[in-house]
């Protein structure tokens, strides 16, 4: 977020007057009784898949960094895969030892 140091003075004056838009629309709001149950309810929903979406996030950040989807391909939720052992050359490069 842009703080108020750092934005320009057209900025300031943009922000302003986009602020001044939204207090009226909520003025406006506020004044119709159906508008304002309705935003209510929408309210509501929103806050529901909120949370929803921020206790799929808080599953997400307690994960092991290592894990990935590809570590759940046919093993049980946490196993992770381990990676086949390279076969031991048994020859030399320069031929047989």
């Amino acid at each position: 977020m842009v703080t108020k140091a750092q934005m320009t003075k057209q900025e300031k004056e943009w922000r302003a007057k986009d602020d001044a838009h939204i207090l009226a629309d909520s003025e406006v709001i506020k004044g119709d009784a159906v508008r304002l149950k309705d935003a209510k309810v929408a309210a509501a929903k929103m806050a529901e898949e909120e949370k929803d979406k921020a206790a799929a996030m808080s599953r997400i950040a307690k994960m092991r960094k290592t894990k990935s989807p590809s570590d759940n391909e046919g093993g049980g939720e946490g196993k992770q895969r381990r990676a086949k052992p390279k076969p031991k050359n048994v020859h030399n490069v320069f031929g047989r030892i």
